[in-house]
């Protein structure tokens, strides 16, 4: 199973959350990872249950939904933003954040969700992992980073 396609990470010029997450979904749909259902219910999530999170050295969003019934194909798509925009907290849903990345997860197996995230988290909890990111200045070292990441567990 392919999780992460280098098709799949973008720099994204978007000027809201919403764009962001829809130019990643498009993504997914094109490569029938996900249905635009998916989509709706991962912006409506997000308005519910945010998902920024600051790391000090670095924020970043993880939006996904929940169900399933809309992912075809669990896949990750990521996109480094151009510009920061403005997450809630997922700790603190009336904190903003200036977020620098986001990583839209689609999950077939619900129960998987929570293992992924995790994983996210404890990579972006390292500063080396970070600033490598933070340096990457083309679609294909953003792939080579995250393909390390995604390698280090097991996804379905």
């Amino acid at each position: 199973m392919n999780l992460l396609a280098v098709e799949n990470v973008k720099f994204s010029q978007g000027e809201t959350k919403e764009a962001v997450i829809l130019e990643l979904g498009a993504t997914l749909i094109s490569q029938n990872k996900i249905t635009s259902d998916y989509l709706s219910e991962v912006i409506q999530r997000e308005d519910q249950y945010p998902t920024g999170l600051d790391f000090g050295h670095i924020q970043i969003a993880i939006p996904h939904a929940t169900t399933s019934d809309s992912v075809f194909e669990t896949a990750i798509a990521i996109a480094k933003l151009v510009k920061p925009l403005s997450f809630f907290s997922m700790g603190n849903s009336s904190e903003k954040l200036e977020v620098e990345l986001v990583c839209l997860l689609a999950v077939k197996n619900p129960q998987k969700h929570l293992e992924t995230i995790q994983k996210i988290i404890f990579f972006f909890q390292n500063k080396e992992s970070v600033q490598d990111i933070k340096k990457a200045e083309t679609v294909e070292e953003l792939y080579a980073i995250f393909s390390k990441l995604l390698q280090a567990g097991s996804y379905k």
